[in-house]
């Protein structure tokens, strides 16, 4: 039996995770669609109960903020949005994985707050350059952050609402935005880009698998994404039910919007999902304790069989404990 604390389990292997998963060219950026739908959904959701919003206004949402972006190819080459004078929604929304920042400047004339996240300062100066092409956004913060490598905690001790999933789309990085979105205490939704427009031959052969990631947690009770339709936004008759957001060129979702059902605890015995995988990749958390105590040649980690079994002990600074 071995004990050692995850911080370090995390350094000694920061080389080997980026061998392992290389991230192939992903496509631009969000579509207009799905930026519309989007913004049905949270404009239709009430103001939260219980929360101080005095002076929030909201504005309804905005038909054609869009003009003439449906037909470009290049949705980061359209307009910026037309904004209203408030936001159409009161949440904060965290945004994992910013590009040029097209998708951050159509979820400020969403949201009350974004805060925008990325590890690229090439791309953190492109979003900037673009926020401030629209005279500056005051309800956008960016911050430059490595959601592999860096505490978490410094993001999740913030009142956030919604996250964006949209940074490495591989496997184990997909599982680990999504463990760490599931510890923030005031997450309601979840929205995962790219959920099943890359599930083809293509995303699986580099490994990019968003939806196999959702469907997971969705099986684990951890989230609730729908009835496989799309994404039903709240009326008079019926409360807000998640789903597909944005259609592709083959009608597949190129979203999914999920309500959280209940938040990832490491004292609860769910939480071994961290470290599961699946035939043919494997999670991060895995992966780092294997690197540990098991050397395997890099070639063969996503196939390596399970041949210990790991627990965590959450306390103040975590313990990973293996038998076997």
């Amino acid at each position: 039996m071995v004990q050692i604390s995850r911080p370090f389990v995390v350094a000694a292997c920061h080389a080997l995770i980026f061998k392992v998963y290389l991230q192939p060219a992903l496509s631009s950026t969000t579509s207009v669609e799905f930026r519309e739908q989007l913004e049905e959904f949270f404009g239709s959701l009430p103001s939260p109960a219980g929360k101080v919003l005095q002076g929030v206004h909201r504005s309804p949402p905005v038909s054609d903020r869009y003009k003439g972006c449906h037909q470009k190819s290049d949705y980061s080459e359209c307009a910026l949005p037309q904004r209203a004078t408030f936001p159409v929604s009161p949440l904060t929304i965290l945004e994992l994985g910013i590009h040029v920042g097209a998708t951050t400047a159509a979820l400020s004339a969403i949201f009350r707050r974004v805060i925008a996240v990325d590890n690229d300062a090439v791309w953190l100066d492109k979003a900037r350059t673009k926020v401030d092409s629209m005279n500056g956004l005051s309800n956008v913060f960016f911050i430059s952050f490595d959601l592999y490598h860096d505490s978490f905690q410094m993001l999740s001790n913030n009142q956030i609402e919604v996250v964006f999933i949209d940074a490495a789309h591989d496997y184990p990085s997909v599982k680990l935005d999504t463990v760490h979105a599931l510890q923030i205490r005031t997450v309601e939704w979840i929205v995962f880009h790219d959920y099943d427009v890359l599930n083809n031959r293509n995303g699986i052969v580099h490994g990019m698998q968003v939806k196999t990631v959702v469907d997971e947690f969705v099986a684990a009770g951890f989230l609730d994404c729908g009835d496989g339709k799309a994404a039903r936004p709240a009326s008079a008759a019926n409360a807000a039910r998640g789903g597909g957001l944005g259609l592709d060129a083959d009608g597949n979702p190129e979203a999914i919007i999920c309500l959280v059902r209940r938040r990832w605890s490491w004292h609860d015995a769910s939480s071994t999902l961290a470290f599961a995988g699946t035939d043919q990749f494997a999670a991060k958390f895995g992966v780092r304790v294997w690197y540990i105590y098991l050397l395997t040649d890099l070639s063969a980690i996503p196939k390596a069989p399970v041949r210990a079994t790991c627990t965590v002990t959450p306390t103040l600074k975590p313990q990973v404990r293996c038998e076997g």
